[in-house]
This record gives C-alpha cells, structure tokens and sequence, in this order.
C-alpha cells in the first residue's frame, strides 16, 4: 500500500469509524440477550484473569470473552465497555477485508466493496453490540488472507501466520469451527487459477 493510498483508506476509514462510536451507549442494554450474560462472564475475568483455559458462559472459550473484559477494565465495568470488545474487531476486519480483496481486484474496486460492507446496516448491527460473533468473522478474514499470500509469495512465513490465526480463531466464536472446511476449496480453487488457468492475482 503505498503512502496516498495509505491516507485515502485510512481517512475514509476514520470516518466509518464513526458509525461504530455513534451513540454507542444509548442502545438498550436488552437489545440482544446474551450481552448480559457475556458482560458477567467478562467481569469474572476481570476478578480472576489467571483462569483462562476452559469454557465460560454457553461452552465459549474463555478467550473469546477477553477483549469485552478489557473493554470494561480500561473504560468502565458497564453496557459501553463491553461493546467496545465488538467495536475493536469489526474495525479491525475492515484493512484486512480491504487488503484480501486488493490480491484479486483492483485498488478501486477492494476500496468501494470495503466501504460497502463496512457500512451495510448488518455487519455495523453486530459490530456495535456487545457479542462476539465478529470475532470469528475477523480470523477467517485475516486466516484466508494470510492464506492468499502464501500461495501467491510461495513464503513459509505467510503459512505459519495462516495456521496462527486459525488456531486463535478457534477460541473465538462457535461459527469458526467452519474455517478449516472454506480452506480447503479455497486453496484447491487458487491453486486452479494460477497452476492451470495461469492467472496472476
């Protein structure tokens, strides 16, 4: 990415951002059920933060809760703080999403298709509530893009860092488990159009 490209994806990035903070707190707490029960799970993280191996509320790992319980350690043991666990991952799908569609399409087109997504009223929806199946979105995103980049660079590095992530994504939300099953087509499929069809992407 070089430096105007860089400043154009990241001023347009800090004004979505925007969307994600808006009123952040005025939702009602009772919107979606289980933020209640992921915000207690949270805060006895925050009491005992040494127990982290396991399962916690509904069989989710443990990790999975710890980014809404730093959320409400740094900022405040309430409705907003545990939002913010949220807020972080769908933001930070958002480069990644835009990078993964850069290897196959152009600037422009990675660029609109990411602005579309990043403000379609569904991933804006699950990303300011207090839940965790934005995580799960966020590891399979950066686990295929990892994944692109090392069948394209043919660099070791790029397959260790795919198998980081999906490892860690395995501690996220339950919808994860399916990762290993897209991997598999996906790789057959780039491998198909850059072996046989002899495409560059």
């Amino acid at each position: 990415m070089d430096k105007k490209e860089f400043l154009i994806f990241a001023s347009i990035f800090l004004l979505i951002s925007f969307l994600y903070f808006f009123k952040l707190d005025k939702l009602p707490p009772a919107i979606h059920g289980d933020e209640a029960w992921i915000a207690i799970q949270s805060l006895e993280i925050i009491k005992n933060p040494t127990h982290l191996i396991g399962v916690g509320w509904y069989d989710l790992p443990l990790l999975s809760f710890v980014p809404h319980a730093l959320g409400m350690w740094i900022f405040d043991k309430n409705i907003l703080g545990n939002r913010l666990g949220s807020v972080f991952f769908g933001l930070a799908t958002l480069p990644i999403f835009y990078l993964l569609l850069k290897t196959f399409l152009n600037k422009r087109t990675a660029m609109i298709t990411t602005i579309i997504f990043a403000t379609s009223n569904l991933w804006l929806a699950l990303s300011r509530l207090g839940i965790m199946y934005v995580q799960a979105a966020f590891f399979l995103t950066i686990s295929i893009y990892f994944l692109v980049l090392g069948v394209k660079y043919n660099k070791r590095i790029f397959f260790i860092l795919t198998g980081i992530s999906i490892g860690m994504g395995m501690y996220s939300y339950y919808a994860i488990r399916a990762l290993p099953l897209i991997i598999f087509p996906l790789v057959l499929f780039i491998y198909f159009i850059k072996e046989v069809l002899e495409i560059e992407y």
